[in-house]
């Protein structure tokens, strides 16, 4: 599977401490899942990356992203030209990869002469699973800084912080969260109307004919979470399951949020016509440019969730009511 939210952390006080000694983020704990530690900065300056790799901090002038989720929080917390490089995916396969437009692409980690050709000074990626790359752009003195997992709402959030320090600018990092934060406490449940019943939900998607979704520890969860859902799947998996279609047709949604193009596909699964959120039309299609999104725009997709999940909310349909 590929891909793909928080409380105010800070003002003045706390981005002067984080400039001087301290960094949120998101590393993998013994279990591979994503724990938040405070990462005391040492007089030296360092910071640790999910492979517990420790990178001192200078002022870094060619930076090269090879990671999807690292070129959207460069383009917000960086100086342009301080910028050589972003991911192909960003660069060529998104609508907005004009503001991209400029700049070499890297398309592939593996492709190591090419980057070293780029002259950087400090490489970003996340969990490639290529440390025969990473070792032999360090060998050859490139800073390597692995952001890890992409786990939602509560990764980004660390790697916001993670990437503005990096940059030299951490406040940068914290009013970029106040802002999604500030985004976010207008989206959820909290936010319907009183009384309104929560609708359960799951995140599914075809791939030929397998089935998979995205639960607890993924954006795929806060997107039904901050979309104004309650997330069916969340107490009997974890992570991104594949569904077998009786497990989906255990789980029973009312809502199915699912990328664009695939509701009429999924709801022509045999036996899936059982299913409610099928049985009223309540398939929620999201652009996979939005839904599969590991940065900023995750927020995007949650508003435009939120957004068609009061119609369905407050409008029920005929076999509803019936």
């Amino acid at each position: 599977m590929n891909r793909v939210t928080w409380l105010n952390l800070g003002g003045a006080a706390l981005a002067l401490a984080l400039s001087i000694g301290m960094s949120t983020r998101a590393v993998r704990d013994r279990s591979g899942g994503v724990t938040d530690r405070a990462a005391a900065l040492t007089p030296t300056h360092e910071l640790t990356d999910a492979t517990y790799h420790t990178v001192k901090l200078r002022e870094f002038s060619r930076i090269a992203s090879a990671s999807a989720l690292a070129d959207p929080l460069l383009l917000a917390l960086c100086e342009p030209g301080r910028v050589i490089a972003f991911s192909d995916y960003s660069t060529q396969k998104l609508p907005s990869s004009y503001l991209y437009s400029g700049k070499q692409t890297i398309r592939r980690l593996e492709d190591v002469e090419s980057i070293l050709a780029l002259k950087p000074d400090l490489v970003l990626i996340n969990d490639f699973g290529a440390p025969a790359f990473v070792s032999r752009l360090r060998a050859s003195g490139v800073e390597v800084f692995d952001l890890g997992e992409m786990r939602g709402l509560k990764s980004l959030f660390a790697n916001i912080q993670t990437v503005a320090t990096l940059v030299g600018h951490p406040e940068r990092g914290e009013a970029l969260k106040r802002s999604l934060k500030r985004r976010l406490r207008r989206l959820g449940y909290a936010n319907l109307p009183a009384g309104t019943p929560r609708r359960q939900a799951i995140y599914l998607s075809s791939y030929g004919a397998r089935l998979f979704g995205g639960t607890t520890g993924t954006s795929y969860h806060d997107l039904l979470e901050h979309g104004g859902l309650e997330d069916a799947a969340a107490e009997r998996y974890a992570n991104w399951p594949e569904y077998s279609k009786e497990q989906v047709l255990a789980l029973a949604p009312e809502v199915i949020v699912t990328r664009s193009g695939e509701a009429d596909r999924l709801c022509q699964i045999a036996g899936f016509d059982k299913l409610p959120a099928c049985r009223t039309r309540h398939v929620i299609e999201i652009p996979i440019e939005l839904l599969d999104d590991p940065g900023p725009l995750l927020i995007d997709a949650a508003e435009l969730v939120f957004e068609k999940t009061q119609p369905i909310i407050l409008s029920p349909s005929k076999d509803e009511k019936r």
